[in-house]
C-alpha cells in the first residue's frame, strides 16, 4: 500500500493468540481503523440488492445509486428521529 501522509514503518498488532502477534504497516491499520462507515453500507445495501442481469451498464450504476439514496435517507430518518 503507497501513501504520501503516513510515515513509512511498521507497527507492533497484538492478537487474541498470543502466537499470533505481527507487524503490519501503519498505513494498513489506519485504513482498517477508518473504514468501518463503507462496511457498513455494504453490509446493510447487500440483501436488498437488485439481483436482476441487467445487459446496459448504465441501468447497473442507476439502480446502485438508488440503491445508495434509499440507504442515505434511511440513515438521516433514523439521525432526525433520535
Amino acid at each position: 500500500m503507497l501513501n504520501t501522509f503516513i510515515g513509512h514503518r511498521m507497527e507492533h498488532v497484538n492478537s487474541r493468540n498470543p502466537k499470533n502477534s505481527r507487524e503490519e504497516p501503519s498505513s494498513v491499520l489506519l485504513y482498517n481503523s477508518k473504514m468501518g462507515g463503507v462496511d457498513e453500507v455494504d453490509k446493510m445495501m447487500k440483501p436488498y440488492q437488485n439481483h436482476k442481469k441487467i445487459l446496459k451498464w448504465y441501468k447497473k450504476i442507476y439502480f446502485h445509486m438508488l440503491d445508495l439514496a434509499a440507504y442515505n435517507s434511511f440513515v438521516l430518518y433514523k439521525q432526525k428521529k433520535q
